[in-house]
C-alpha cells in the first residue's frame, strides 16, 4: 500500500514536469516510472533504453527521478515533524499530569488538550522548504541525464505543482 502511495506521490510531481519539458514523453510515464522503479531497486541508477527501436525517454527519467527524491525528502521531513510533535506532546501530557490537581482553563477537564495543537503537520511548505525541495529535484534530475535547462524546468515544475 505504501509502496503504491509512493509511486502515485511520484508521478503526480513527474506529471507536471514531463508535460512543461517533454510532452511527447507523457504516453511512456506510467511506463517509466515502473521501469525506473525496478531498476533503482535493482541498484541500476542509469537512464532507461525499451529496446533498439524505441527513443529513450530522457526527460521523464530525470522527472521520476527528481520526483522519488522529493518524495524521500517529503517522507523524512514528515516523520522528523512527526516525532517532534509526539515528543513535545508527550512533555505537554506528562506537564498536565505532574499539575494535574489545577484547575483547568475555562472548565475544561484537567489534563485536556487545548484545541489546536497539532495541526503543524497540515502546514503549507515554507519558502525554505520549497527551495531545498527545487535543489533537491534539480541535483537529482542532472545526476538522472537531463541537460542543465531541463532540469531546471523539471524543478520548477515540482516546486510549482507542490506550492499549489
Amino acid at each position: 500500500m505504501v509502496v503504491r502511495q509512493q509511486r502515485a506521490a511520484v508521478l503526480a510531481l513527474a506529471r507536471p514536469a514531463v508535460e512543461a519539458v517533454a510532452p511527447q514523453e507523457l504516453p511512456l510515464l506510467e511506463a517509466t516510472a515502473a521501469a525506473w522503479t525496478g531498476r533503482v531497486r535493482r541498484g541500476e541508477d542509469e537512464l532507461l533504453g525499451f529496446g533498439a527501436e524505441a527513443v529513450v525517454a530522457v526527460v521523464s527519467v530525470g522527472a521520476i527521478a527528481a520526483a522519488e527524491a522529493v518524495v524521500q525528502v517529503m517522507g523524512s521531513a514528515v516523520v522528523d515533524t512527526a516525532r517532534d510533535e509526539a515528543s513535545s506532546g508527550m512533555r505537554r501530557w506528562l506537564d498536565r499530569r505532574s499539575r494535574r490537581s489545577e484547575a483547568a482553563p475555562d472548565g475544561a477537564a484537567p489534563g485536556a488538550t487545548p484545541p489546536g495543537n497539532g495541526e503543524s503537520a497540515a502546514q503549507a511548505l515554507s519558502r525554505e522548504q520549497l527551495r531545498e525541495i527545487r535543489r533537491v529535484s534539480h541535483d537529482r534530475a542532472r545526476a538522472a541525464g537531463v541537460s542543465a535547462e531541463q532540469a531546471e524546468l523539471i524543478a520548477d515544475a515540482i516546486v510549482g505543482r507542490l506550492a499549489q
